[in-house]
């Protein structure tokens, strides 16, 4: 069971794809107050609005990447070495 623990957090860690995100624009965070709905962020670049966990910190004009973990979840990330990240849940 704790090997299959490893293994899960190795997968999730290893990046295996980065594409480019473009610049950050604006970032808009959305509090929940409901037992049902979860805080998340809105993140609109030079070439999309992407949807993500809550993010603390992003630098206006700062680049962004997306990458693809082992695991096949995205991330959003302010640098190529991951930097901050945030777990992307859906592109808008």
């Amino acid at each position: 069971m704790e090997q299959q623990v490893k293994e899960s957090a190795a997968l999730r860690d290893k990046v295996v794809a980065t594409r480019d995100a473009g610049i950050l624009v604006q970032a808009t965070h959305n509090g929940s107050d409901s037992l049902f709905s979860r805080s998340y962020t809105l993140v609109e670049t030079s070439t999309s609005i992407f949807k993500t966990e809550p993010i603390v910190e992003l630098l206006k004009g700062q680049s962004l990447q997306i990458q693809k973990r082992g695991n096949d979840a995205e991330y959003l990330c302010s640098d190529q070495n991951g930097g901050f990240c945030a777990l992307l849940t859906s592109e808008k």
